[in-house]
């Protein structure tokens, strides 16, 4: 008797594995293990220090990644799915190749991410102050000429990549005085800009906008005079100055008649060249007497250029 309990208990246990057994093997045919490929998935950057800006980005900006698991779960996925990223805790300054880490769904399988590592440029945050000048837009109305100009404040702050702020020239308004009869005061947006004269992009200028009061007198008598531009101080020990370009090097300036005919030249505002081992290039406002004003531009390129000092030559006699 109960070899024969024995015997149906064993059976009955050998039909339970055989039922599961096919009904996993059902549930594997209906819900099989699938591979997809999402592809474009955006990288994120994260952790960047403080002190550090990203200059272009991720390069390349996107990876797409293979997964695997079940096709209930896969089949639908879609790049909202992923998250892509660089941890650039601990980066420095330079380009750095950086692993591409994942998040992704649960019960899903990254096998695969494609590009592997990826490009990283961090710069060093920098900040320096500027003086404001401004670029003048066309001419006052006939009779009309720009006096002096004010800027409150005076001075802005910009911070950004190193490698940008060192191709800053100069910061400046762009005022348009088209047709002015008028002394005026404007907020007027200060931008940064090249050698070139281009906007140098991605700077954070503070304040953004500057107060720009414009005088604007009635026109007497003019007359053209040379610019001379003002050096201060003198370059390092071992460089000299080879050349001075201004450029115009001449001024149309207006004014009572007995104040126009005393003034032969008008000077620059000063550069200081203290200590310069390599050329100079910007813009440069002028130094006008009280009462005399300028018809047409305010703002002179000036381009110093320094180079080492060569030894003279020692002969020996023969």
């Amino acid at each position: 008797m109960d070899k024969l309990l024995e015997k149906e208990f064993a059976v009955r246990v050998m039909a339970l594995v055989i039922a599961a057994l096919l009904w996993f093997q059902a549930g594997k045919e209906q819900n099989p293990y699938i591979e997809k490929t999402i592809d474009n998935i955006p990288i994120k950057i994260e952790n960047v220090s403080a002190d550090y800006t990203v200059l272009g980005g991720v390069e390349p900006a996107t990876v797409k990644i293979k997964v695997s698991g079940l096709q209930q779960t896969v089949a639908g996925l879609t790049v909202k799915d992923f998250v892509a990223y660089v941890d650039l805790s601990g980066g420095e300054a330079g380009a750095q190749s950086l692993a591409v880490k994942t998040a992704e769904p649960a019960g899903v399988k990254v096998a695969e991410v494609t590009p592997k590592n990826v490009i990283v440029t961090l710069d060093t945050i920098v900040r320096q102050n500027y003086p404001v000048t401004i670029v003048q837009q066309g001419l006052p109305a006939v009779g009309y000429s720009i006096g002096k100009v004010f800027f409150d404040p005076a001075e802005v702050v910009i911070e950004g990549a190193k490698s940008k702020l060192m191709a800053v020239k100069s910061t400046a308004v762009v005022v348009d005085v088209n047709g002015v009869a008028a002394s005026f005061t404007r907020a007027v947006t200060v931008n940064a800009f090249d050698a070139d004269g281009a906007t140098v992009k991605d700077l954070t200028v503070t304040p953004a906008q500057v107060n720009v009061t414009i005088d604007v007198v009635q026109a007497q008598t003019q007359k053209t005079i040379p610019v001379n531009p003002s050096l201060v101080g003198d370059p390092a020990e071992g460089y000299q100055i080879r050349e001075v370009i201004l450029e115009p090097n001449t001024v149309t300036i207006t004014g009572p008649q007995d104040k126009v005919n005393g003034v032969t030249a008008v000077s620059t505002q000063p550069v200081d060249i203290t200590g310069f081992t390599a050329n100079f290039t910007g813009t440069v406002g002028l130094q006008l007497p009280e009462g005399i004003a300028v018809i047409g531009p305010t703002a002179y390129s000036l381009v110093i250029a320094i180079d080492p000092v060569v030894p003279p030559v020692e002969h020996q006699p023969e």
